[in-house]
């Protein structure tokens, strides 16, 4: 992608296509600096708007990624790639939220079995699966599953290495 912005430096079909391979590889500044870049310029380009969704999606900001890819489909109804990660983003902040409520209800085996089927959704979105495996942990403490819940905490570790809840959880069991 390099080479060819080089040749075609204006491009921002070649740029937003960068951006969006920068973003699958986890290089989500990069990529928000182009989305960025270049909805300064055109507010409406779907494709940048896309991309920011996307990058916000696997930085665990669903809930602003999923306003951004609802802006995409109203100007754009048919971009197939918004409307397969709208999908996914709905489904898993409904899964996740159901779980939550179960948790808060006390309905820990419900809640156990929504985060179990959250996790399923994405696996490549580690920021959010390493919160949902650290809230299947809790639920596991509370019905007496106390290696499961250490092997949750771990996974959520693996996912995040920097999820200080997950290491202080997993040290008190």
């Amino acid at each position: 992608m390099d080479r060819a912005l080089q040749q075609a430096t204006s491009s921002n079909k070649l740029k937003l296509i960068k951006a969006e391979c920068l973003a699958f590889l986890g290089r989500y500044e990069e990529a928000q600096n182009i989305a960025n870049d270049i909805l300064h310029i055109d507010s409406l380009n779907v494709d940048a708007l896309y991309v920011r969704g996307m990058c916000l999606y696997y930085q665990d900001f669903i809930e602003k990624s999923y306003s951004h890819l609802q802006q995409v489909l109203k100007l754009a109804p048919d971009y197939s790639k918004a409307l397969e990660l709208y999908r996914r983003v709905k489904l898993l902040i409904t899964k996740k939220d159901e779980g939550n409520e179960a948790f808060k209800n006390g309905h820990l085996q419900e809640a156990y079995e929504l985060y179990s089927c959250a996790l399923e959704i994405d696996p490549s979105n580690v920021y959010t699966n390493a919160k949902l495996y650290f809230n299947r942990a809790t639920v596991c403490s509370k019905i007496s599953k106390l290696n499961q819940a250490i092997e949750d905490c771990t996974q959520a570790i693996k996912l995040d290495e920097n999820y200080i809840k997950a290491y202080l959880r997993r040290a008190k069991w």
